[in-house]
């Protein structure tokens, strides 16, 4: 009963419009006595119930991983499912000499750039990414969004924009500075 009239009552004072010119709180709670029984009540109500303190002083929010967990976990799975398309023949290689086996029989691609004719930045990006990729003796294939099967498969990934880069375990939107590149690579 003490819970509920104390809740009440905190709940009503801040939205209680003014009385006769004064709001209520200061009509209500303006003698010592009046604040001196608020108090007793709200502490007797926060003893009995620590929980409402607990989550007012530590609100549990899900760690940044968790916010993202589903969508990442998407983007992994449409990765994974157009992966013979990103990585496998059928594009451009740029990087190290096209041809250089890793040891399975296959050319080693890092990962995708996907580029189009009317993109100011897929020039300046694809020429940063075939130096960074020949230093380290890896390739990429270089996507055509122009074309029926670029666009498909830019779709299929739900990517927007251009240049679009995407490895193995992420897709990035947007130009990347090859200082960054290498960090995902080195992943």
């Amino acid at each position: 009963m003490r819970r509920t009239i104390a809740c009440l009552l905190a709940a009503a004072l801040p939205a209680a419009a003014p009385v006769f010119g004064a709001p209520l709180s200061d009509t209500l709670f303006d003698t010592e006595v009046a604040r001196a029984a608020l108090a007793e009540e709200l502490r007797a109500v926060l003893t009995a119930n620590p929980e409402i303190l607990e989550r007012a002083l530590r609100p549990t929010a899900p760690s940044g991983a968790d916010i993202y967990r589903d969508a990442r976990d998407t983007d992994l799975a449409r990765i994974a499912a157009a992966a013979p398309h990103l990585f496998g023949p059928g594009w451009p290689l740029i990087g190290a000499q096209p041809g250089a086996p890793d040891g399975t029989g296959r050319d080693t691609v890092a990962l995708a750039l996907f580029t189009g004719a009317d993109c100011a930045e897929c020039a300046r990006a694809e020429t940063e990414l075939a130096a960074l990729l020949a230093e380290r003796g890896e390739t990429a294939r270089v996507i055509d969004a122009d074309s029926a099967r670029g666009r498909a498969l830019m779709e299929r990934l739900t990517l927007d924009a251009l240049p679009s880069y995407v490895l193995p375990e992420m897709m990035v939107r947007g130009h990347v500075p090859a200082f960054v590149l290498t960090r995902y690579l080195d992943r």
